[in-house]
């Protein structure tokens, strides 16, 4: 068939799971796989919607099916691994992610995965292990960077975790994910002051709000009491 009508068939999948029409995604995706049986990608993008819904054992089948027709595929074994984890299957999880970067070792997001699934099972030198990777492949990652300020804060690593989380801000002050988690170690720091510097500007503008209004109203409450 036409390459340029097959190109144009993937990205109107592509464009449709940029939306979030990830209903409409699997079904128009399962018409244009009949089309192209033996294109990997398609496999893939209906494994990542699958997933994306909670169908894991739909999603790891049509994975499988990609790494079939194309065992060298590491976004697939990545998109395996990050699945895996989903399901709380950390083991399986990072046993994907290792044939990801066994193919493809500059693969920093597939080092970030790993990290998470090490976190999951509180294997914590091995996650620190695999986001300090993650940042040596990509210095300005900043999800790595604040997954790696999580994982020191859950070991009480309070200086460590904030270095992370400045790093990140540096990279990207916006990032709201890691101003919360910043506010949420000078909590348990007790520096509420520095709680609210870092959160009431971001209040109503994030789907995290509501976490970070509690944070907020928490540390007035803690300072409250002090006085």
């Amino acid at each position: 068939m036409n390459q340029e009508l097959k190109d144009k068939r993937i990205n109107d999948l592509i464009a449709l799971f940029t939306k979030g029409q990830i209903d409409k995604c699997i079904r128009q995706g399962k018409k244009v796989l009949k089309m192209y049986p033996n294109e990997p990608f398609l496999f893939n993008i209906l494994g990542i919607t699958h997933a994306a819904k909670g169908l894991f054992a739909e999603s790891l089948n049509y994975y499988e099916k990609a790494i079939d027709l194309n065992p060298s595929y590491f976004e697939v074994f990545n998109n395996m691994g990050v699945a895996y984890n989903d399901w709380k299957k950390p083991k399986d999880a990072i046993s994907c992610l290792k044939k990801a970067v066994g193919i493809q070792p500059s693969y920093a997001e597939a080092f970030n995965n790993m990290g998470n699934s090490y976190k999951e099972l509180s294997d914590f030198d091995n996650a620190v292990i695999s986001y300090k990777k993650a940042i040596d492949l990509a210095p300005t990652y900043t999800d790595a960077l604040c997954n790696l300020g999580i994982c020191w804060s859950l070991q009480e690593k309070y200086e460590q975790a904030e270095a992370a989380y400045k790093k990140a801000l540096e990279i990207d002050p916006g990032q709201l994910k890691t101003r919360y988690y910043l506010g949420d170690l000078y909590f348990c720091m007790g520096k509420y002051p520095l709680v609210r510097s870092y959160l009431l500007e971001f209040v109503d503008s994030t789907s995290i709000d509501q976490q970070i209004h509690n944070l907020i109203g928490k540390s007035y409450q803690k300072e409250g009491s002090i006085k």
